[in-house]
């Protein structure tokens, strides 16, 4: 699907597609590793588990080169994807609600 959908419209005679192994949470962010610090990164939300994907335009290339970060909803199959120079990198929310930070498991130390 990806493949189809993504890789269809690229024109570039060699590329490579990368997929990270693991499903990414609802409420994580993607965005590339490297960004203009004098903007607001760009990110993909996951309103749902999704896939990522890599797509390196120029495999074999350093850094930075054109690239496609896309993200595949794992439940709906919308695809999100954003131009990138750079490998894709993703936050997590961590000690978003109370449940998480009363969490017992979590907590390693309070006085």
């Amino acid at each position: 699907m990806m493949i189809a959908t993504v890789a269809v419209d690229i024109n570039d005679s060699s590329f490579r597609m990368h997929q990270y192994p693991a499903l990414i949470d609802a409420g994580s962010k993607v965005r590339q590793a490297v960004t203009d610090e004098s903007k607001a990164p760009e990110y993909l939300a996951c309103e749902r588990q999704s896939w990522l994907f890599f797509i390196d335009l120029s495999p074999g290339a350093h850094f930075a080169h054109p690239a496609i970060i896309a993200l595949l909803d794992a439940v709906s199959g919308e695809i999100k994807s954003m131009d990138a120079e750079w490998w894709p990198v993703f936050e997590v929310p961590v000690f978003d609600s109370t449940a998480k930070r009363q969490d017992p498991s979590m907590i390693v130390f309070e006085r």
